[in-house]
């Protein structure tokens, strides 16, 4: 049996066999977390890295030594019990070779989002038995080399293993339909927020950066909210900021921005963070410009804590309500020197407002 892909994804039962039971963990190892304020006995994970897992290793080997340091605050809050990841990573792959989607294995960025959902959600959260998910076939054409370019392929195979990732976020997480929107999907993704060479500086850099970590947390955590019905007001205002308004959020579950782009970022039409900037500027009266400044200056970078947020919202309301004014002002660096200025004064115990 042969799944027919890419020739650089090709995947051939006939040549390797994929241990599903073996695949994820081998040997556990107890290792001493004393200094990153976890309980002694978190284990250390290896994935037995094969032709088809090697992006997903990678990611799990990362992941969990993130957790080994004490100034990942956030990680140290929030972070499931090793155990319980691995074991949702091994229910995962299991269900994803089962169903024959291996695309998800074979490109990084795809099993980047895989290992992240195993960071944030159990099982009991999902809406719809794992089991139960049945993933898109290939698209046509997709091993017609022939009538195809190698880039067109990559570009559709690609396109293809995040279109079996959004099935399975979809299938778990979401009760109706419509009820997310794509952007929300993207909440696994490790690398918006980042700057462009921060992506691959380092394969796991994504991993070590605990402020990206905790955004990726929080909007995940408002998928899970709206994704089974909850009111997608209240969760925003708990995980995103409290100072979120009714139009805000509103904005933020239905408004694409396919007319902004940024250069060097992720393209802001998926990334959550955009479209949350996006809809504050929208909802306060701004432009397309301040909102395409909004994405580009440190806000379109980093979702603070609550009190940086309300900031940050006080910041954007005071930039749209004197656009006119500020004509001659690049609005992407006044956001970026309001905001730290805040943060200078703020750690040093100071107000600015």
């Amino acid at each position: 049996m042969s799944v027919a892909l890419l020739p650089s994804v090709r995947i051939s039962l006939r040549s390797r066999e994929i241990h599903t039971t073996s695949a994820l963990v081998s040997k556990s190892r107890a290792r001493d977390t004393k200094r990153s304020g976890l309980r002694r006995g978190v284990r250390s994970l290896r994935v037995v890295a094969s032709d088809a897992t090697a992006p997903l290793d990678s990611a799990t080997r990362a992941a969990l030594r993130m957790y080994a340091f004490e100034h990942n605050k956030y990680v140290v809050e929030h972070a499931r019990p090793a155990q319980a990841l691995v074991s949702t990573l091994e229910a995962l792959t299991a269900a994803t070779v089962a169903k024959n989607a291996y695309s998800i294995f074979d490109q990084p960025i795809v099993a980047l989002q895989l290992m992240r959902f195993a960071e944030y959600i159990s099982d009991e959260e999902y809406v719809r038995p794992l089991a139960d998910w049945t993933p898109p076939s290939l698209p046509e054409g997709i091993t017609a080399k022939d009538d195809l370019s190698f880039s067109e392929l990559r570009a559709l195979s690609a396109s293809h293993a995040q279109d079996q990732f959004d099935s399975l976020l979809t299938h778990l997480l979401v009760l109706y339909e419509d009820a997310a929107p794509e952007h929300l999907l993207r909440a696994f993704s490790p690398f918006y927020g980042l700057d462009g060479a921060e992506h691959w500086a380092r394969a796991e850099s994504p991993f070590l950066n605990p402020a990206n970590w905790e955004m990726c947390r929080r909007f995940s955590r408002v998928l899970v909210g709206v994704g089974a019905g909850g009111s997608a007001l209240a969760t925003c205002k708990r995980e995103l900021s409290p100072s979120l308004t009714k139009g805000m959020v509103h904005s933020f579950m239905t408004h694409t921005v396919q007319d902004i782009t940024v250069r060097g970022s992720v393209d802001p039409s998926t990334s959550p963070l955009a479209v949350l900037r996006c809809a504050q500027v929208e909802a306060l009266g701004g432009s397309p410009r301040l909102a395409s400044a909004a994405c580009k200056s440190i806000l379109g970078k980093t979702l603070g804590d609550e009190d940086e947020e309300v900031f940050a919202q006080k910041a954007i309301e005071f930039m749209s309500s004197r656009e006119e004014e500020l004509a001659n002002v690049e609005p992407s660096l006044f956001l970026n020197y309001l905001m730290a200025t805040y943060r200078t004064s703020r750690s040093e115990g100071e107000e600015f407002s």
